[in-house]
């Protein structure tokens, strides 16, 4: 009795590589900073509108609320806290696509900060903070919550 040949599927071929989209206009390459996976890209007319952030800082034992003014692309000590906080970028329009961080537009219609946030010198959070979305990938701490109020121009 003859053997039977094993017949094996032929692999598909491997997907194309997706296309990224093409920089929303007035955008040039200086403003793009790749993160992780994914690229985030500010406009220059946004980095030239945006000059600082409002956080507002929640101590949780005692429920004060305190609100501070943060400039963007500067470490800065936040009194009554032992906290620094470094606002790296503001985003009024944040939108996510494929591995692009960026925003449609320059009106705070969904606004968002990515901070870095420092305790006695060592980093201890990383990550977006959402006006609309306080709850999504919020800051996280025993004692404080840190929210993002808005953005301003001067």
């Amino acid at each position: 009795m003859a053997a039977k040949a094993e017949s094996k599927p032929t692999p598909s071929p491997s997907p194309a590589p997706s296309a990224k989209p093409a920089p929303p206009e007035g955008f040039h390459h200086g403003g793009m900073t790749k993160m992780g996976d994914f690229v985030v890209q500010v406009p220059e007319d946004v980095k030239k509108t945006w000059k600082k952030v409002i956080l507002s800082i929640h101590t949780i034992k005692t429920r004060k609320e305190s609100s501070v003014v943060l400039p963007i692309g500067k470490k800065t000590t936040v009194a009554g806290t032992p906290f620094e906080i470094e606002v790296l970028y503001f985003l009024p329009n944040f939108t996510m696509g494929g591995s692009l961080i960026t925003t449609k537009d320059n009106e705070q219609k969904n606004p968002a900060a990515k901070v870095k946030v420092y305790q006695k010198g060592s980093l201890i959070w990383t990550g977006w903070l959402f006006q609309k979305f306080p709850k999504v990938h919020p800051f996280t701490h025993v004692d404080y919550h840190i929210f993002l109020v808005k953005g301003l121009k001067e």
